[in-house]
């Protein structure tokens, strides 16, 4: 019975030993599942910061190229309008050489039926004229 009784306190203090083991290794494996899950949270946390920085990097895309098209737009606009006031601008140089034209025609017409005389004396008081007004009194003299 002694025998029995020592047999049995071994395996009991085999089964406690292992018992001892056995909570080692599940306090260890509880201290790295809980920095298993610390580490899973901060990755997460990252991975939410990532996830709100390309949101608003995408906001930023967005707003970018609504912009760009709104600035395409106006430049189309202006382009538009450019070439309508150039054309406009053309109408009205040829409005105005068309006027001046007429002017000289008229003048002209006025000239033919003038005599040589009355032509000098127009051409005297021309503006055009003036600046060679000297020309004109050095053909007197001659």
């Amino acid at each position: 019975m002694k025998e029995q009784n020592k047999k049995l306190t071994e395996e009991l203090k085999a089964v406690q030993q292992e018992r001892e083991q056995a909570k080692i290794s599940l306090e260890n494996c509880r201290v790295s599942l809980l920095t298993m899950k610390h580490t899973l949270e901060e990755a997460e946390l990252r991975l939410q910061n990532r996830e709100d920085d390309i949101h608003k990097k995408n906001l930023q895309l967005k707003y970018s190229e609504e912009l760009k098209e709104e600035y395409f737009n106006i430049i189309e606009c202006l382009r538009q309008k450019n070439q309508e006031l150039g054309e406009q601008l053309g109408d009205r140089r040829d409005t105005a050489s068309l006027t001046i034209v007429n002017d000289l025609m008229e003048k002209k017409e006025e000239t033919l039926s003038l005599s040589f005389a009355e032509e000098l004396q127009l051409l005297a008081f021309s503006p055009e004229v003036k600046p060679s007004m000297a020309d004109s009194a050095d053909l007197r003299h001659v």
